[in-house]
């Protein structure tokens, strides 16, 4: 269930049908919890795709703070600097807005007014037969949706952001890569350095030709309407 002020929390169902939120430490100090019953709910309808802000970008923060604190110790800075920006980078570039998600908002419509729940996609066809009189199938467009003209300039943002970040790297590892050439660098130094630069320069230039492409096709594009 999304409750009032935003966060998502969840529910287990009961042995009469009703989820209610589980019992934790939070009922020492306030003896209620979140629960909803989907049988006295007059209208039930998906609303939106919905994504878990989840784990996985902690631990990225994390292992990006790990990287730094041994960097520092071990006098890379630099090369650690040119990691994160480099990982940011290819984070954007592989970053897709069109993945699907694994669960579905629904608004639920009764007694005490309309209420969001998050379920999963396998959910959402057994509340459906489960609730089939109330169930509304089918999404309508919504309203937020991006035109082919707008995607197109989201992309174009994208790709440059991905160009600005790898050259920031390459900039941030001019100085270590002329160490590495001079042969003053540590055993580390001389075996990351080249690679995260490899690394940066084809984000570089996949970033740049990505978003020349993108830029031409709007061109023709303008060109044909005109």
């Amino acid at each position: 269930m999304i409750t009032e002020d935003g966060r998502p929390l969840a529910l287990t169902r009961g042995a009469d049908g009703i989820y209610r939120e589980p019992v934790t430490v939070k009922q020492v100090f306030v003896q209620r919890r979140h629960a909803i019953d989907l049988t006295t709910q007059t209208r039930i309808e998906p609303v939106a795709p919905y994504h878990f802000k989840g784990r996985p970008l902690l631990i990225l923060l994390l292992g990006i703070a790990i990287g730094i604190v041994a960097g520092g110790l071990m006098n890379i800075e630099p090369i650690v600097s040119a990691i994160v920006v480099t990982t940011f980078a290819i984070s954007t570039l592989l970053f897709q807005s069109g993945v699907a998600s694994e669960y579905k908002m629904l608004r639920a419509i009764g007694p005490e007014g309309p209420r969001c729940i998050v379920v999963s996609e396998e959910d959402v066809a057994d509340l459906s037969r489960e609730h089939n009189g109330r169930f509304v199938t089918g999404e309508g467009p919504s309203p937020y949706a991006l035109t082919e003209a707008e995607k197109d300039q989201v992309e174009i943002q994208r790709y440059a952001f991905v160009t600005t970040l790898s050259a920031l790297t390459l900039f941030a590892l001019f100085a270590p890569l002329q160490r590495v050439i001079d042969g003053d660098s540590d055993i580390l130094s001389t075996i990351f350095t080249p690679m995260v630069a490899l690394v940066a320069l084809a984000t570089a230039y996949t970033g740049a030709v990505k978003t020349g492409m993108r830029m031409m096709k709007v061109r023709k594009e303008r060109s044909e309407n005109r």
